[in-house]
């Protein structure tokens, strides 16, 4: 079976609006104003769409996002797809081309988190881990967050979408086969911090690399991070900032913990995310380092 082959080839203009979030009058009136598509008019008058008509219409809001007009977002997105037909080969899936990324928007613009989970199934299954959160989870949730913050989600789309993503790779984290014998890499949110879907990604990351990881969870007490590093001695301890928060508010709790870490003599500790590397700089942190990759974190174990 070829894993990035479309099930679906076809689609109503109610299904191109749930996964691309725009009303039927928005895209029949992108249709007629721009003339960048020409769907299939059934003997029914209906329309009828294909996979690359989704295609533009979500490349044309990412280059609106970006804060083109609609107009050259049009443009930009036709040039895009023509290099795209162009390409004989690419190592990276095009992120509009994933079919698993198309039903998940489906799926989270109708809040269906019985659905979403399906689907998050059957692309682990298909693609396997790696290229599942690289093709799927990823792309899915910076499309999830860029939707919510531009509103063109409600909080409640936004929040079961992400919630599914969460339990499914805490699922998958759970039950995939760990040696005892291997290092232990230690994720924890700092206080504070409730976005942990980052910090599953990257332990799920760890542990393809031959780890085991244990998950603290969102927002733990510094408390709880400590008596958990001192009980299961990790190899590496993972912070996520994800948020600015703590650094701009709580900057005594980094401080605290880089104390922690000096006299934790088996463990390193990184922190990672965008709070952390807007903010790394301007807290002097002696025993806690930047994370500026996975690689470059494990390669000092």
């Amino acid at each position: 079976m070829n894993q990035h082959s479309h099930e679906k080839t076809h689609y109503t203009i109610g299904q191109v609006a749930d996964i691309t979030g725009l009303s039927k009058d928005t895209i029949r009136k992108w249709e007629q104003r721009y003339q960048f598509m020409t769907p299939e008019r059934l003997e029914n008058g209906y329309r009828e769409y294909e996979q690359e008509h989704i295609d533009l219409l979500l490349q044309i809001q990412k280059y609106i996002r970006e804060g083109m007009t609609t107009k050259l977002a049009v443009s930009m997105a036709l040039n895009t797809q023509k290099k795209m037909d162009n390409l004989q080969k690419s190592d990276v899936l095009p992120l509009q081309n994933n079919s698993f990324f198309i039903k998940l928007l489906e799926a989270g613009n109708v809040f269906d988190e019985v659905e979403i989970t399906r689907i998050l199934t059957r692309a682990h299954q298909e693609l396997g881990l790696k290229s599942f959160l690289r093709e799927v989870i990823v792309p899915f949730l910076q499309e999830v967050g860029e939707r919510w913050e531009s509103k063109q989600w409600f909080e409640h789309q936004e929040k079961v979408s992400s919630a599914a993503v969460r339990d499914y790779l805490a699922h998958i984290r759970r039950s995939y086969p760990q040696s005892a014998e291997a290092p232990l890499v230690l994720g924890a949110c700092l206080p504070g911090e409730f976005h942990e879907i980052p910090l599953q990604i990257l332990l799920l990351e760890t542990l393809l690399a031959g780890y085991q990881t244990f998950l603290i969870g969102s927002s733990p007490t510094l408390d709880t991070i400590k008596v958990l590093v001192k009980k299961l001695q990790p190899s590496t301890v993972l912070l996520s900032a994800t948020t600015d928060k703590i650094m701009r508010d709580s900057s005594d709790v980094l401080k605290e913990l880089d104390e922690f870490a000096e006299q934790q003599q088996m463990s390193k500790f990184f922190i990672g995310g965008s709070g952390a590397n807007k903010y790394y700089t301007n807290l002097s942190l002696n025993n806690i380092q930047l994370a500026y990759s996975l690689d470059a974190i494990l390669m000092k174990n």
